[in-house]
């Protein structure tokens, strides 16, 4: 590749096969524009999960999330009353879907920027999250049973219960983000959205 500067423009040159063509500035930068809009990535949304003890449900549904959300969301999970460890069951019933929870802890409130995420849902109707005030994301109260205690069999019955209720959340977010995208294309350029 060359650069050769003419009074008007700067181009260019690839040699292709002996062949050489050019491109303008203009073309050279939109080029560029589209690789690096290709290149750059989408911000992930946010989503927090918080149940009591961030020991079965919450740390399901941040791994399931994740999953399933490939790079659309990022999840985190917390509890209210952090129980100080993830129990042998959560393990056990993701490894049954092949996740694995590999540098997961039980965290609290305290542990997480709550402020910053785009969507706060709380696993069950015990659950309380308190969000800081001015809080501008969106609040999802879930109404998942609580396992601990449970037999491994009702764990697997807690699991794809929050496996449908996350994979219904992203739709709802898919849409929300299409809907959002469809008015702001409608809108005429230079008119308030």
């Amino acid at each position: 590749m060359e650069t050769r500067q003419s009074s008007n423009a700067t181009s260019l040159y690839f040699p292709v096969s002996n062949f050489f063509f050019s491109l303008s500035d203009a073309a050279h930068d939109l080029c560029y524009q589209l690789s690096m809009a290709k290149s750059s990535r989408h911000v992930p949304l946010k989503v927090l999960f918080v149940c009591i003890g961030n020991s079965c449900r919450s740390q399901m549904a941040e791994a399931l999330a994740n999953q399933a959300g490939k790079g659309r969301i990022r999840a985190w999970s917390a509890g209210s009353f952090p129980l100080g460890e993830i129990i042998p069951q959560t393990h056990e019933v993701l490894r049954e879907k092949g996740l694995t929870l590999r540098g997961h802890w039980s965290k609290g409130l305290k542990d997480v920027q709550v402020d910053k995420m785009d969507v706060v849902v709380g696993m069950g109707c015990e659950v309380h999250c308190p969000v800081p005030a001015g809080f501008t994301g969106r609040v999802i109260e879930w109404n998942i049973p609580d396992p601990y205690g449970h037999d491994l069999a009702f764990f697997r019955d807690v699991r794809d219960l929050i496996e449908r209720q996350v994979k219904a959340l992203l739709d709802d977010l898919n849409q929300q983000s299409k809907s959002a995208n469809a008015r702001s294309a409608a809108t005429p350029a230079g008119e308030e959205k």
